[in-house]
Parts: structure tokens; sequence; C-alpha cells
């Protein structure tokens, strides 16, 4: 059994360990916003680690005001929300109707500053805190709940801008890693599982414990895991590389939703069955004597140019003609490409990764997952079998 000290060390540990990378993201050099809301997302938990320590210690009614500290857990799927849309190129424009993201917090933070002033409700209230199974914070259990569905809601919202970014990205690039959509989903499936596991633990372990000790720790170990996979897939940036990013997937928010296949009921109505014929003939030939395919940073408005035929008919005759995605339908011509290369043993003269370079492959992590996709091998298993 877990004593009170035992739990004071384990959550101090981990609110000085949250609160070291909230310093590193928030007053990095050269910062942008995302890097802030990050910090927030990263810090905002430990603001209710100090809340439930201070309470498991019976000390919280002398240090009020952790409580009110603690309603910031309100802002903390928003913020979560707000990072998703930045990191995905998105601009915050605050508007009238975003006021209902703050409703919540307003109401718990208006409810703790009421407690605050008037000593009797806030006596009573630690009295009941303080009894198990009180019956007097009902207001309590019912913000509490509507934290958790907050959270739920924030997060599905989350994960619809994320996939419908991929969805998006699939059809407009040729390569990966143009956005942080992978990562960003990668994140929001792990806080998801994540919520999960303590819904489950709070089902058959104490609740005390499950709030002052595991939640914490775990938290501690999932925010380490994320902030290293933020460095390892280049998510903390400066201006630089911020504004750079903003002007890589600047064409991305632009492209209209109406050029997917699956947001739409048909493009036959768009073009009549000659000219669709016709244009789906040119894009074949291009790719066939041309070979655009062989650019790394080919894009569909690229491909648009060169063939002189609109976007969204473009991608009409993909998604429709040739049943693909724009970026299946490019890496299939790659991935020929490259095994033609195999057959002609130029194998022996550069690296699978250099060959897959030569074909518009922009990274050997790409290349290689694209290649077992499309032959179910890997370029070396592909060689062997040669």
């Amino acid at each position: 059994m877990i004593n009170e000290t035992s739990a004071w060390f384990v959550n101090l540990f981990v609110i000085i360990n949250l609160f070291i990378i909230f310093i590193f993201l928030w007053f990095r050099k050269n910062n942008v916003i995302s890097n802030r809301l990050f910090a927030f997302v990263v810090f905002i938990p430990a603001l209710t680690f100090l809340r439930n320590t201070f309470y498991f210690n019976h000390i919280l009614d002398k240090y009020f005001f952790v409580l009110i500290l603690a309603s910031l857990s309100c802002l903390w799927a928003p913020i979560l929300y707000w990072y998703v849309k930045v990191m995905l190129g998105m601009k915050l424009k605050f508007r009238k109707i975003d006021f209902v993201h703050f409703i919540l917090f307003f109401l718990v933070l208006s409810y703790y500053v009421y407690l605050g002033l008037n000593l009797v409700e806030r006596a009573h209230f630690f009295n009941e805190l303080y009894v198990e199974n009180g019956n007097g914070l009902i207001l309590n259990i019912i913000f509490g709940y509507a934290q958790l569905i907050q959270f739920f809601v924030y997060l599905i919202a989350s994960i619809r801008l994320v996939r419908k970014s991929i969805i998006k990205e699939k059809n407009y690039f040729s390569n990966e890693g143009k956005t942080k959509a992978r990562w960003l989903l990668e994140l929001l499936i792990l806080l998801f599982l994540l919520d999960i596991v303590c819904i489950v633990m709070y089902l058959v372990i104490d609740n005390n414990l499950v709030e002052v000790f595991y939640i914490p720790v775990m938290y501690n170990l999932f925010y380490g895991y994320i902030v290293y996979q933020s460095f390892r897939h280049a998510t903390i940036f400066n201006q630089v590389v911020f504004i750079e990013y903003q002007k890589q997937v600047e064409p991305l928010i632009a492209f209209s939703e109406k050029n997917i296949l699956s947001t739409t009921t048909t493009k036959y109505s768009l073009l009549d069955k000659q000219k669709f014929d016709t244009y789906a003939e040119r894009t074949i030939s291009h790719f066939e004597t041309n070979k655009p395919y062989l650019d790394p940073e080919l894009n569909i408005t690229k491909l648009s140019e060169q063939l002189a035929i609109p976007v969204h008919y473009i991608s009409a005759v993909i998604n429709e003609k040739m049943n693909k995605s724009f970026f299946d339908f490019v890496n299939h011509y790659r991935i020929e490409e490259v095994k033609q290369h195999l057959k002609n043993k130029e194998h022996e003269k550069f690296s699978l990764e250099a060959i897959g370079n030569n074909c518009g492959f922009n990274s050997r992590t790409s290349f290689f997952r694209v290649f077992k996709k499309h032959t179910g091998k890997t370029p070396k298993d592909y060689l062997k079998a040669l």
C-alpha cells in the first residue's frame, strides 16, 4: 500500500518534471504558438496532480488557491484541439462562437471562487470532501463527469480533423511527411488509450490510490515519451522552421475537400464520359512518357499545370477512373520504376536508398513502406527473389 509520504514524493517528482518540460517549451528562443500550446498540454495535468496531492494529505482547505488553479484543467481539451489545428497548418481565429470553449472553465472557476468567498459554504464543502461518499458535492461530481465528456468530445473532433488532413494529404502530395498529421494521430490515439486505462483503474482500484499514484506515474511516462517523439518527428519548431512548415502545408489547406472522392457523391457529373476518358488518357500518357513521378516534390497542382487540366478534374480522373488516391497513383509508377532499376542490376552500382531517391521517393522510410505496400515485400526481399 502506498503511504502518504510516498504519494507526496511521487506527485512532487511528476509536477517538477512536467514544469521543467513546460519551461523548456515555453521559453525557447524564437518561439512559436505551437510550442506554447503544447507546453500547456503538458503542464496543465500537473495542476490536477497538485490538487489531488493536497487533497490526499487533507491540506487542500489551507491552500484553496490550488483548487482554483486546478480549474484550468477544464481548458486542457480545448488547448489540445487548438494545438492540433495549428499543427495541421490552420490559423486560430477567435470569434464570438468560440466562447463555447471556455464555458466549462468559467462555470468551475466561478464555483470555486464562490466557495473561496463564502466561508460557510467553503467549510461545508471540505467537510463533505474529506468524508468518504459525501453526498453534499453534487456539483463537484457533475463537473468531473462534464470534464470527462468534454475530453472525449474534443478528442473526437481532433481525430476527425487529423483524418481529414491525412485524406487530403494523400490526394494532394505524392510523398509522405509533408504534414504532421500522422504524428498527431498517434498522439491522440495514445491519449485515448491512456484515458481508457485510467477509467478502468478507477473501476478496479481504490480511487485515491489511482489519483495520487498510478495516474501521475503513467502521465510522467506518457509525456516523457511524447516529448521525445515530438523531437523525433521534428514538431518542436523555431520561427524560421515553423514559417517554412506553414508555407509547405498552405496549399493543402486551400485544397478543397470537394476534390476528394470520399466527400463527394460522384465526379462523373462534372465531365461527360468522352472528356473524362480523354483526361485519363492524357494523364497516363504524360506519366509513361515524361515520368513526372521522378520529381519528389510532385503534387496535384504541379501535375495540373503540366497537363493544363483543372485540379478538380485530375482528382476526379485519378480517384474514379484509376480508383486510387493521388499518392497511390504516383507511387505505383515510382515502384514500377524501381523494379526496372533492380532488374537492370543498378543495385550493383547504387544503394537501394539511392535508387529510391532517383525514382522520386524523398526518404528511405517512405520508400520501404510504399514498396512493401505495393509488392508485399521489402526491396531487399524483392531483390533476393529476382
